[in-house]
């Protein structure tokens, strides 16, 4: 997931997790990960696009009506205005969560007893998150 949903380059995976780049190569290719990291990438942008022209079709039939817009077709479009907002932006608890265990994984090859110490910091940050909100803190 490093490779596919973080973007990480082959070789820095290889080095995070302790095995060879070639493996990582080979993984890519079998599991064609290169086609999901695209997918992932391009997903929010046509799902944004598809937001988009429900907001136009709601607004363009209530102009051949000539008409304003119901309170329902206004609702909706706000909905949808949010959800365009939102879209592409990450799952931030799972970026928080992804970019703590790697940052961990790599600190406790470099020095085991403070990566057991900062451990202790990232679950005491992971529970003001979910309690506070992520910019909160």
């Amino acid at each position: 997931m490093l490779y596919v949903e973080q973007g990480l380059e082959a070789k820095v995976v290889a080095e995070m997790i302790g095995i060879s780049e070639v493996t990582i190569c080979r993984w890519n290719k079998k599991e064609q990960w290169r086609k999901l990291r695209a997918d992932r990438i391009t997903a929010p942008q046509k799902l944004a696009t598809h937001y988009y022209r429900q907001c136009e079709m709601i607004v363009a039939q209530a102009n051949t009506e000539k008409r304003v817009l119901t309170d329902k077709e206004a609702a909706t479009i706000s909905k949808l205005t949010i959800a365009i907002d939102n879209v592409g932006k990450p799952d931030n608890m799972r970026l928080y969560m992804h970019a703590m265990k790697a940052f961990i994984l790599y600190l406790m090859r470099k020095n085991p007893d403070l990566g057991r110490q900062i451990t202790d910091y990232q679950i005491s940050f992971i529970k003001d998150i979910l309690n506070k909100g992520p910019w909160n803190y």
